[in-house]
């Protein structure tokens, strides 16, 4: 109980734009990991395509590092793997043509690795591996 009280603390000790960016990261993580356990990944990489193509009103393109950082601090309270955080982060930038996901292999000692990161402009936003060297294997703008 502690925990969550000083989680909940923390919460509200953060700016106002701070927790909204924080609540959308959260619940981006909650709907994309949702989705794709009922709809497998096939189905809802469609209805992803369908959701990120609605761009009924222009918003402008959010501060990119505070949408990092909340993609990976609900992540960590909510056990998201790299795939649905990347596939939040893309979400949440879905106004910023410029960011992208890309979904890479690596094959070591026998084992088949795969991992998902978001880039922009050539750099890893989320998902960054140190001494790994995927190799690409499909990106999604």
């Amino acid at each position: 109980m502690r925990i969550w009280w000083r989680r909940f603390r923390r919460f509200i000790s953060l700016s106002g734009k701070d927790r909204r960016v924080l609540f959308s990261a959260g619940l981006a993580i909650v709907f994309v990991k949702a989705g794709l356990r009922l709809m497998g990944f096939a189905r809802f990489r469609g209805f992803y395509a369908r959701v990120l193509g609605e761009n009924h009103r222009k918003q402008e393109v959010q501060d990119t590092e505070r949408q990092v950082w909340a993609v990976k601090t609900a992540a960590a309270y909510l056990g998201a793997s790299c795939l649905p955080q990347a596939l939040a982060l893309k979400f949440l930038l879905r106004f910023d043509s410029s960011s992208n996901i890309v979904i890479g292999v690596l094959r070591q000692e026998g084992r088949f690795e795969a991992h998902a990161w978001v880039e922009k402009q050539g750099s890893v936003l989320l998902g960054e591996l140190p001494g790994q060297h995927f190799s690409r294997l499909w990106e999604w703008q």
